[in-house]
């Protein structure tokens, strides 16, 4: 749910919050409560953060993200949170200034069992950043894949429910009519430009115009864990409409189109994690059957085959404080027709390196995603934290590849942002 809004509401917003609640929040979590009476705690997250490529400001906004959760006893409790964004200068996207509610569900809790009703977010999977299992929400890519990937998944309205079975945890969820990912605008700064994100559009030529149609069907999905000796292992079964839309021309050869609709799948998968001295290894695997695909034949058509996705990921702590994290993942679409407009195979890949100084007040991190055709993202961020109140973070984005290339598309968009946080 989304209203517009401005920015110097966001900053109003957030100045009679913070001095409404301030003072109360530091009681919230000792106070005591009659034992028979509901509970009540809250909190917030002021985020103030400017953006600039080479000599020029992109972007400066504020955001707030309040959160209530209120206990009433006997298992049962409600969560609601929410987002207010107001930009005080934007190139990102147009009329980007908003309310968000990102959480609204009730939860009821005994021994081993868990159900939540109403608007939340789920993850599922063990590999970062690449969705592979993790689908029960779609996510926004209004910044491509700069936005944190907590802050760019979209909570669904669901109904879900974990249970202990046997020797692991059994989890379902239902997700009447899911909402699809959320595409860079047109003419935005993000906007796509490589031809497998533009439904084959070539490049240098202008995108037709997009527009949605909704889809009806619901998401139905199950989730297994269960630990085996040294190995976590889960299952996961999932079948429903895909996130990510495809497209089918429309209008006239004097005003053309794309007409974005999503077609159901059936996805089974699994994960594996393990300790192995300092090192954990991290597997997870996804075939997706009859999945949908785009082909130029020479038009804009569509096919469905099946889809193997597999990802293996390595954690190690290195001397000198140093942590690394290393990922690899294929993504095949099998017996590929001629015209795909996404290639056959990709190849993509991450590696992280953090460490922290002064006791982890300063936190240093260089994030690399890539992919086998050579484009690349390189991620550098300093944080300090100046307590449990505050930090201050200084990042720059930086894309090298082809204009046909998945970070490639973006070599114009190399960026430096600072940004500053506050908890209360």
């Amino acid at each position: 749910m989304r209203r517009s809004i401005s920015s110097v509401t966001v900053i109003t917003v957030t100045l009679v919050v913070h001095a409404w609640l301030g003072p109360a929040v530091a009681n919230a979590a000792t106070a005591e409560s009659p034992t028979d009476g509901p509970t009540m705690s809250w909190g917030a997250v002021l985020h103030l953060k400017a953006t600039a490529e080479r000599d020029e400001l992109v972007r400066a906004a504020v955001e707030l993200k309040p959160e209530l959760e209120l206990d009433f006893g006997h298992g049962w409790r409600a969560v609601l949170s929410g987002r207010l964004r107001g930009d005080l200068e934007s190139r990102i996207a147009p009329a980007d200034d908003h309310a968000e509610l990102r959480d609204a569900y009730l939860e009821w809790r005994r021994t081993g069992t868990r159900l939540r009703l109403g608007k939340q977010r789920q993850v599922w999977g063990v590999v970062d950043g690449f969705a592979i299992l993790d689908q029960l929400q779609p996510r926004s890519f209004r910044e491509f894949v700069l936005d944190d990937t907590d802050s760019s998944r979209i909570g669904q309205w669901m109904l879900w429910g974990r249970t202990e079975l046997g020797r692991g945890r059994l989890e379902l969820a239902w997700v009447p009519r899911p909402d699809a990912h959320e595409l860079p605008a047109q003419g935005s700064l993000y906007d796509f430009v490589a031809p497998r994100f533009r439904y084959g559009a070539p490049l240098g030529r202008p995108a037709p115009p997009r527009r949605s149609v909704d889809h009806d069907g619901d998401l139905l999905a199950a989730r297994y864990e269960v630990r085996a000796g040294r190995f976590d292992l889960s299952a996961v079964a999932l079948t429903g409409p895909e996130a990510q839309p495809l497209g089918r021309l429309a209008g006239t050869p004097e005003a053309p189109g794309i007409e974005l609709y999503r077609r159901s799948r059936t996805l089974l998968g699994g994960t594996l994690s393990t300790a192995v001295g300092s090192a954990v290894a991290r597997a997870e695997l996804g075939w997706t059957f009859d999945a949908p695909f785009n082909v130029r034949r020479p038009g804009l058509e569509e096919v469905q085959r099946d889809r193997l996705q597999a990802a293996l990921a390595v954690d190690v702590e290195l001397p000198a404080g140093l942590f690394t994290s290393w990922q690899l993942v294929v993504d095949q679409v099998r017996d590929a027709p001629p015209g795909l407009v996404r290639p056959a195979e990709d190849v993509l890949g991450s590696v992280l390196v953090r460490r922290s100084w002064l006791a982890d007040t300063v936190l240093g991190e260089l994030r690399i995603l890539g992919s086998a055709e050579g484009d690349r993202l390189w991620r550098l961020a300093m944080t300090y934290r100046g307590d449990d109140r505050w930090s201050l973070k200084l990042e720059v984005d930086v894309f090298t590849g082809e204009l046909d290339g998945i970070f490639g598309q973006y070599r114009e968009r190399d960026r430096l942002s600072l940004g500053f946080e506050t908890y209360f």
